[in-house]
């Protein structure tokens, strides 16, 4: 499953490290993210990091979309009236 860390209104993957390191979120490197974005080898960012991501994005990459089917256990509080729209959105953007 590829997810969107950069679509047209999300910043560059170098841009988003930056993002990250500076809300205290550790990014090995701008690799590390090109191989989240296209689930290199199955890659995907650890819980802590796809909280970094929806931080950095301002939520337009939302924690939910790389853990679609377990996000519930993972993140309890987080309630689906906040999880599921930005889950749908995520999936009306990978069928465009």
């Amino acid at each position: 499953m590829r997810i969107s860390i950069s679509p047209s209104h999300a910043p560059s993957i170098a841009q988003l490290r930056k993002r990250m390191c500076e809300l205290g979120y550790q990014v090995k490197s701008d690799a590390q993210i090109r191989q989240w974005r296209h689930a290199y080898k199955g890659r995907k960012p650890d819980p802590t990091n796809t909280v970094g991501l929806e931080l950095a994005t301002d939520g337009k990459v939302p924690r939910t979309s790389f853990y679609p089917d377990d996000w519930q256990k993972i993140w309890p509080e987080y309630g689906t009236e906040i999880a599921e729209p930005a889950l749908a959105a995520v999936q009306h953007e990978e069928r465009l």
